[in-house]
C-alpha cells in the first residue's frame, strides 16, 4: 500500500471511530436532559429523613431500657428549609417505618390484617432539621402503636414530649415502654437524582474521547508513523 493510500485509510478509520463515540456520548447526553426535565416535579429533591430517640426509661416486657424509637422515610420537595408545621404525608415517597427495637411498623403496607394509618406532621428550621414534629404509626382501634412526638403527646400524663409503643395482644397485658421530656435527634441526607450518574458518565466519555483523538492524532501525523510499524523514507536520487 502507498503512503498516501496508507494516510488516507488510516484517517477514515479515526474519523469513523470518533463518529461512533461521540453518537454514543450525544445519546448519554439526551437520556440524562430527559431524566432532568421529566414533568414531575422537576424541581423537586428527594431527602431522607432518620430519626433516632434516646433509651427508654419505663418498660415492661419484653422491652428493655436498651430499646429505642428509630424512624425514618424519605419524601419529594423542592426545599426542606424552614417548613412550616404541617403533614406532607403527600410527599411521601416509598414508605414510612418505624421501629422499637423489638418490631417494625411500616405504612403503607398490605401485609397486616389490621389496618394502619400515620401521623406525619413537622417543621423544620433554617437548616432544613425537624424543630417540632408528630410521627406515628398506629393501628384502628390503636392497640398496636410507634410514634414520637416533639410536643402534644397523646399521653397527658407523660408530658407534652414523648417517644411511646405498646402492643396489646388479645387477654394479655400490654406491653409498652415510653420515654418522656427527652426528645431524640434527626438527621438528613439529599438523595441523589436519578441522572446524577448518568452526567459523570457522559463526562467520562467525554473526556475518554479526547484522549483517543489526542492518541490517534499522534498514530497519523507525519513523521510519527515509525510508531505504527512504517517508517518513512526519502526517495533516492
Amino acid at each position: 500500500m502507498k503512503m498516501p493510500e496508507l494516510m488516507q485509510s488510516l484517517e477514515i478509520k479515526r474519523t469513523s471511530w470518533e463518529d461512533r463515540i461521540r453518537l454514543r456520548v450525544r445519546l448519554v447526553y439526551l437520556f440524562a436532559s430527559v431524566l432532568l426535565v421529566s414533568p414531575a416535579d422537576a424541581h423537586a429533591s428527594l431527602f431522607e429523613f432518620t430519626y433516632t430517640g434516646n433509651m427508654f426509661t419505663d418498660v415492661s416486657r419484653p422491652y428493655t431500657i436498651n430499646d429505642q424509637v428509630t424512624a425514618e422515610f424519605i419524601i419529594d420537595l423542592p426545599t426542606i428549609l424552614n417548613l412550616p408545621f404541617s403533614s406532607y404525608i403527600t410527599s411521601l415517597q416509598g414508605q414510612l417505618t418505624m421501629s422499637d427495637g423489638i418490631r417494625t411498623l411500616s405504612w403503607p403496607t398490605d401485609s397486616s390484617p389490621e389496618e394502619f394509618f400515620p401521623e406525619f406532621r413537622f417543621s423544620t428550621n433554617s437548616a432544613g432539621i425537624p424543630d417540632s414534629w408528630q410521627v406515628a404509626i398506629n393501628s384502628v382501634p390503636g392497640i398496636n402503636s410507634i410514634f414520637t412526638y416533639a410536643f402534644g403527646c397523646v399521653f397527658p400524663e407523660l408530658g407534652p414530649v414523648c417517644d411511646f409503643t405498646h402492643n396489646i395482644p388479645p387477654g394479655n397485658s400490654p406491653p409498652a415502654a415510653f420515654i418522656s421530656n427527652n426528645p431524640g435527634t434527626w438527621a438528613v441526607t439529599q438523595v441523589p437524582e436519578p441522572a446524577t450518574p448518568l452526567l459523570l458518565l457522559s463526562g467520562l466519555m467525554g473526556f475518554k474521547l479526547r484522549r483517543a483523538n489526542r492518541r490517534q492524532s499522534r498514530d497519523v501525523a507525519p513523521g510519527h508513523l515509525g510508531s505504527s510499524g512504517f517508517d518513512q523514507q526519502k526517495p533516492d536520487g
